[in-house]
């Protein structure tokens, strides 16, 4: 059975299906919609998170072994900014209220 990489996940990234709508189109108007839920972590927030964490390694602001990437949360930013972080060998720290859902809590 073939592994999976780092990479091959945040290759997934922003790779989702795109399927048209044929129940709302119509002659005049095509509907198409993008299956964010396919991103590795569930949501179209796995593409902030990436772009974020690779802006600032390319403005120097980040380094993988020295830096720690601390996020206020309460959702889907936490969850991808957590996958996605330690997936490009960043340290997580997540402050989240204490009213957050459990699942949110547990999944971080």
């Amino acid at each position: 059975m073939a592994s999976v990489t780092s990479s091959d996940i945040l290759n997934r990234v922003g790779n989702t299906p795109l399927i048209q709508l044929d129940s709302l189109s119509n002659q005049k108007v095509t509907y198409f919609a993008k299956l964010e839920g396919h991103n590795p972590f569930g949501s179209v927030k796995d593409r902030a998170a990436y772009w974020m964490i690779k802006d600032g390694e390319e403005k120097g602001k980040l380094t993988k072994g020295k830096s720690i990437i601390i996020e206020p949360t309460s959702g889907n930013t936490g969850i991808a900014l957590t996958g996605i972080a330690n997936l490009l060998g960043y340290k997580v720290e997540i402050v989240i209220p204490e009213k957050a859902s459990n699942e949110t809590k547990d999944i971080i």
